[in-house]
């Protein structure tokens, strides 16, 4: 996309998602994370460094997770 215009910024929301307790974010399910590390190191098994990034990103994603189930009224 970037090689047919520039990037472009809408003023409007495209996608929202809710958090409750049985949707996949809700349940902080940490298979589904250890699921996208593995195929990550299937495609970038020779760099070392991408999947040292991915794996400190699904780290950030997952407390990020809890910590939002923490804060829940």
């Amino acid at each position: 996309m970037g090689r047919q215009s520039p990037p472009r910024f809408l003023d409007k929301v495209l996608a929202q998602f809710r958090l409750h307790e049985t949707s996949k974010t809700g349940q902080v399910n940490r298979g589904q994370f250890d699921e996208q590390y593995r195929v990550a190191c299937r495609y970038a098994a020779h760099d070392r460094a991408s999947r040292w990034v991915h794996r400190i990103n699904v780290e950030k994603i997952v407390w990020a997770y809890r910590l939002m189930q923490l804060m829940r009224v």
